[in-house]
């Protein structure tokens, strides 16, 4: 195995501030997913009743 030479473009700088998290935004991105997988699982969960309906029905 070859080891290849590194060479490091530019210093690490630490901010003046600290970064806070941005909880609105996560609120709002986790309500929207919550929503979507919600109505992705209905979606399939009634089609998946439909089918079942289909098969009995003679």
């Amino acid at each position: 195995m070859q080891a290849y030479p590194i060479k490091m473009l530019d210093e690490a700088v630490t901010p003046d501030e600290p970064v806070s998290p941005q909880k609105q935004l996560s609120v709002l991105l986790g309500a929207a997913a919550g929503a979507a997988v919600g109505v992705g699982l209905a979606f399939l969960l009634d089609s998946f009743i439909r089918a079942r309906r289909a098969q009995r029905m003679p």
